[in-house]
Formats: structure tokens, C-alpha cells, sequence
């Protein structure tokens, strides 16, 4: 008898801990604000100007699930939209972008960050208009020298330009894995990252391939046109140098003379 109501008070006990975990679950400001945040955005791309709807969401949110949120003007004057929001132990990278009235390019993925990298869980939303792509694809492989897939698009995910971010120092997985090529005199493959869709990984490139010049690597004539173009173009940039030794509201084109040099302190040549 007494063991029968131990255990039943014990059953109590454990669904009241239960009960208690899912309410914090479902109204954490991280999970259900996030969730009605992509519901909005699912909406608001069925509007013709998705980009400026969305970035005024990415503003205006009282419980503001975003993570990251970045408006910019990028080739061929395409207007995009990159951002993350936070969902317990995982996030969403979304990527928005439109030309005018020639239709957008949307995507979501959901990502989760484990042993050092971001890995892709699911695409959540893939969108794309063919006059759009057709549009921005023939001006980017134009312009850099690519040859630029769907898939590339598909698999969508925000780098950081971070040499040492937060008060740990730590660099960006990325920044690590290009620091890495430039020890290792990598051209070749520094030359690929100017030429991904992802101007985080362009900016990355670029700055590896200063880097190794002023080592005294020739770069070819066609990768400096990209640079410099990279340099008139001045997209902002998603980036992080430490709280301390940064201002982080800054997200300018990290290619100019001083920045190289700070940058050049955290690589191993």
C-alpha cells in the first residue's frame, strides 16, 4: 500500500517537472517568438517588397529573436537581406533577395552549431523566381569568374568575418579555416572563396589573398580586378573582432590597408 502511493507521488512529482519544462519550452522569448518570426516572414514574402517588410520586422520586434540581421546592396544593385534567429539549441539562416520588380530569392535553413561548425539541418523554404537567378547569376559569374549552381544557394548558411570575437578571443570557424590556407599558401583555394555567392566568404578570400602579396605571392591580373571591385563595392559585412578591441556596430568592407595588418596578428605565417 505504501509503496503504491510512493510511487504514485513520485509519478506527480515527475509530471509536474514535466509540465513546468514544456511551458518554459513554449514561452521561452527563444522558441515561440522565433517560430511566429519565420510564420511572419513565410507571409510577408508573398508581398512585392519583401525585403523592406522583413527588415522592418527585423527592427521592430519586442522580443527580438534575431541574432544577426544585415540590409545590403550587393552586385548588380540586388538588394539582400541576411539574418539568424534563435530557437533553443538551434537557429535559422535566412536569406532574402530581390531585384525591383524582377522578382526575389528566398531561403531558410534550419542550423544547428556542434563540434565547431554550423551543420544544416533542414531547408525549411526555398524560393526562387528564374528571372531573378537568371538575372544575378549572369552578373556574378560575370563579374567574379564563377559558375554558380542552385544548390549553391540551397545550401545557404551566414559566415563570420571574426578574428576574435567575444571576450574569449575565439575566431569564426571560417576565419580559422582561412587563416589556415593562408599558412599553408593556398591560392587556388582562396581564389574559390571570391568566387562563392556569400560575400563573408568573398571578403575572407580577398583578405587571404592581400595577405599572401604582401608575402610577395603574384595574384593574376583577373583576381586583382575582383578585389578591387570588391573594394568599390563596399558590402556590409557580418563580422566580429572582439567586444573590446572592435566597435561592433561597424560592418564596412575589411580590405583596406589597416585592416590587414590587424588581421595579419592572428594568423600563423
Amino acid at each position: 500500500m505504501h509503496r503504491t502511493i510512493s510511487i504514485l507521488f513520485l509519478t506527480m512529482q515527475l509530471l509536474k517537472i514535466i509540465h513546468c519544462l514544456l511551458l518554459f519550452l513554449i514561452f521561452s522569448p527563444y522558441g515561440l517568438e522565433a517560430q511566429l518570426t519565420i510564420k511572419k516572414i513565410n507571409h510577408l514574402l508573398n508581398r512585392k517588397k519583401p525585403i523592406d517588410a522583413i527588415y522592418r520586422l527585423c527592427k521592430s520586434n519586442k522580443e527580438d529573436p534575431f541574432l544577426i540581421c544585415i540590409k545590403r546592396t550587393v552586385d548588380g544593385g540586388h538588394t539582400q537581406i541576411i539574418a539568424r534567429i534563435k530557437d533553443y539549441d538551434k537557429y535559422y539562416d535566412i536569406l532574402v533577395q530581390e531585384n525591383g520588380k524582377k522578382g526575389y530569392l528566398a531561403v531558410i535553413n534550419e542550423m544547428i552549431y556542434k563540434k565547431g561548425a554550423d551543420i544544416l539541418l533542414k531547408n525549411i523554404l526555398f524560393k526562387i523566381d528564374s528571372l531573378h537567378l537568371t538575372s544575378f547569376v549572369a552578373i556574378h559569374d560575370s563579374i567574379y569568374n564563377s559558375l554558380l549552381k542552385i544548390d549553391s544557394f540551397k545550401t545557404f548558411s551566414i559566415k563570420q568575418y571574426a578574428a576574435a570575437c567575444g571576450s574569449g578571443g575565439v575566431a569564426s570557424p571560417e576565419f580559422a579555416e582561412m587563416t589556415d590556407l593562408v599558412s599553408r599558401y593556398d591560392t587556388t583555394s582562396l581564389i574559390k572563396w571570391i568566387q562563392h555567392f556569400d560575400y563573408e566568404s568573398k571578403i575572407m578570400g580577398a583578405t587571404g589573398l592581400l595577405i599572401l602579396q604582401k608575402k610577395g605571392i603574384q595574384l593574376n591580373n583577373s583576381t586583382l580586378a575582383i578585389i578591387v571591385h570588391l573594394k568599390k563595392l563596399n558590402v556590409p559585412i557580418n563580422q566580429c573582432f572582439g567586444c573590446m578591441s572592435w566597435d561592433p556596430a561597424s560592418s564596412q568592407v575589411l580590405l583596406d590597408k589597416e585592416i590587414i595588418e590587424f588581421t595579419k596578428d592572428f594568423i600563423r605565417l
